[in-house]
């Protein structure tokens, strides 16, 4: 019986030792089944079937797979220490202006999908990028802005919707369609030879994880594989705690971004980094510019214990691509520091589907019109439907009227805003909403849309520059007409404008406010004031429209208020040029010559509508140009944000700098005004 029984214990001790032995196998079959990658290498002349034979970088990419795959070889290189990192842009994907992703995302999301969230500054950083332009920390900072108050996923799934849209720099190819087809084949070919891949971007991480997931390398690259530049993130509610260990994180909170930036991977960061988050040197580095050069350069350090090869990508191909660089420079430099070089043009078998052609030009403004010369004339917006105005008797309470014109909102068309579009007239909204809070507590506003000259326009030459002027404002002409006729019935009336803006409201007293008709001398009677902030009155315009009288004081009617901020260090911008004089007033103290006024008498500078007013945030004083030199502030703060604009250009917070102090004199001169008309019985 006891024999029978150790037998019986025996048998069972058997029995759980097989069952355990077919478990570990099942699960090792299971998991083999799901991971077709082999320990030891692919075929890699048919895996790298984009690749062209003989030129170099495919047989060096072949040969070094082979080597350090083979088992008991002396390269041999363990699966769990084969690990590959990629750059993203101009590696994987296309990076040329006008395709660079994350760049034209912050443009499209400032300028066109969302410009109701950003400041007027993020949009001016937005309209000035152009080919060419540096993608440096300074913008991934404006970057890190224009995003906040997001949460993690609303990033990423906007990152994810941008995608869909289409480059103009190609044909049939949307954003996320950039990626090169040979590095595509390449990561699978290295995934499926057992490697660990990584992507090392100057894109920030959340993006950069959001076009991996939606690409055609999604099932290679992990989500944790993906190291980028990286912008702040915190609970909601808590984004101004200085410190995370001060709250923590319950159940339905949200992670947010601050608009805080942390750091941009570049450069020394991506070794930094790499060794921060994998741990260990990579074996094989991918990149395409002096800003991955770290990279390679710690993939292979002479103390990395495995062989290792670092390839730089050289955009040489200007048939299918937009490549420009040299390859005999690039390829002698890449090779000098340690590197192998690719060719696109030579290398690349091919870049992109088929159905993917370049474009007969690789930067296209959206809704790019003729020149203004090839412009037939055209009759002006019809006034009479309500379509065309973006305010429309706004605050129908009030006893005068505030007849306000938007300044440049178009980045994107040659020559005038033909193409009114929905997005463009949220635009005119969006730009409008902060200035008109320095009007709407003292007059009903009208406001038209109107075929404004972008911001290209200014760029043209003098006569076509003149004729892209004339249309947009004959628009605001008829504007003004139709409001005159139908609605104004004797009220007192403010123009107002900024920048272009400004300029459409001089244009208005020189075709309606001169002479002796009988309008004339009731449209003079009736003027309140002119508030053409960010343009230029000179003495000869006087001379020419006496109607024209710059202001004296703080509280005169009838009189223009006119000034441009400047640091004092020009001598010219295009608001005002080379030898012309300005006659310009202090918004601050309200004197026309150089008498500085401390930024003590600044009220509340607002750069955001609804914004809280910042007092006493800078001083100011007019130069013997008439420029309104700006003081406590600088540059850096606050850059011109145009390439038509000069550093040193304070032209974009003309009117912000010193909301408050023109929002009281608004109700100070139209008090005066109403004073002087009931006391004179009118």
């Amino acid at each position: 019986m006891e024999n029978s029984t150790k037998q019986l214990k025996l048998w069972r001790v058997t029995a759980i030792i097989a069952i355990c032995a077919l478990l570990a196998v099942s699960i090792l079959y299971a998991i083999s089944a799901g991971d077709k990658r082999s320990p030891s290498a692919v075929d890699g002349s048919k895996a790298l079937s984009l690749w062209n034979e003989g030129t170099g970088a495919r047989d060096s990419l072949i040969d070094y797979v082979s080597a350090v795959t083979k088992e008991g070889g002396s390269d041999f290189i363990p699966i769990e220490d084969r690990i590959a990192v990629f750059d993203m842009d101009g590696t994987l994907t296309c990076e040329t202006f006008y395709t660079y992703y994350d760049t034209m995302m912050f443009i499209e999301y400032c300028l066109y999908d969302h410009p109701e969230r950003v400041s007027e500054e993020l949009k001016a950083v937005a309209a000035s990028i152009q080919p060419g332009y540096v993608a440096d920390e300074t913008l991934a900072r404006n970057f890190a802005k224009a995003y906040a108050g997001m949460t993690v996923k609303e990033f990423s799934d906007y990152a994810v919707e941008f995608g869909q849209k289409k480059t103009a720099s190609f044909n049939n190819m949307r954003y996320i369609d950039g990626f090169y087809l040979p590095m595509v084949e390449l990561v699978k070919y290295l995934y499926d030879s057992s490697f660990e891949i990584w992507v090392i971007s100057g894109t920030e991480r959340t993006t950069t994880r959001a076009i991996i997931a939606n690409s055609p390398i999604q099932d290679y690259v992990e989500p944790e594989h993906v190291i980028g530049t990286d912008f702040e993130v915190k609970q909601r509610g808590y984004e101004d705690e200085p410190s995370n260990m001060n709250f923590k994180y319950e159940n339905g909170d949200e992670l947010v971004l601050t608009g805080g930036f942390i750091q941009k991977n570049l450069n020394a960061n991506k070794s930094i980094w790499i060794e921060q988050e994998i741990g260990q040197r990579p074996v094989l580095a991918f990149g395409n510019s002096g800003s991955d050069t770290s990279m390679m350069n710690y993939a292979v350090d002479e103390r990395n214990p495995y062989r290792a090869q670092a390839y730089m990508i050289v955009a040489d191909d200007s048939e299918r691509e937009w490549g420009t660089q040299d390859w005999e420079a690039k390829s002698a430099d890449y090779l000098a520091k340690g590197f192998i070089p690719i060719s696109m043009k030579n290398d690349f078998a091919k870049i992109y589907p088929d159905e993917i052609t370049k474009a007969a030009e690789q930067y296209v403004p959206v809704n790019v019109q003729p020149s203004a010369a090839e412009i037939p004339a055209q009759d002006a917006l019809d006034y009479g439907s309500a379509d065309n105005w973006a305010y429309f008797e706004l605050g129908e309470d009030r006893a005068v009227d505030v007849f306000l014109v938007c300044p440049t909102v178009d980045t994107r068309s040659e020559t005038n805003s033909f193409d009114l579009n929905d997005k463009l007239k949220r635009n005119f909204i969006y730009a409008l909403d902060l200035e008109k809070g320095i009007f709407e507590e003292t007059g009903r506003l009208f406001s038209p849309y109107y075929r404004q000259m972008s911001i290209n326009a200014y760029s043209l030459p003098d006569s076509e520059r003149d004729q892209a002027r004339d249309i947009a404002y004959a628009d605001v002409s008829a504007a003004f007409r139709w409001y005159l006729d139908n609605e104004n019935d004797g009220r007192g009336i403010i123009l107002a404008g900024f920048s272009q803006g400004g300029e459409m409201c001089l244009e208005l007293l020189k075709e309606y406010y001169g002479g002796d008709s009988a309008e004339a001398q009731a449209l003079r009677d009736q003027l309140i004031a002119v508030y053409s902030i960010g343009s230029m009155v000179t003495e000869e315009m006087t001379e020419a429209y006496p109607q024209i009288v710059p202001a004296s004081g703080e509280a005169d009617t009838g009189t223009v208020i006119c000034f441009d901020c400047e640091d004092g260090t020009l001598s010219q911008t295009i608001i005002i040029p080379d030898g012309m004089k300005a006659l310009s007033i202090n918004p601050l103290n309200w004197k026309t010559d150089g008498t500085p006024a401390d930024k003590s008498l600044n009220l509340g500078a607002v750069f955001e509508a609804g914004g809280e007013p910042i007092p006493a945030l800078c001083g100011a004083y007019i130069g013997e140009r008439g420029e309104l030199i700006v003081t406590d502030v600088t540059p850096a703060d606050y850059p011109p944000g145009l390439d038509i604009l000069p550093e040193g250009s304070y032209h974009l917070y003309d009117y912000m700098f010193f909301f408050t102090n023109l929002k009281e004199n608004v109700a100070a001169r139209a008090s005066a005004w109403n004073a002087q008309h009931h006391s004179s019985g009118t």
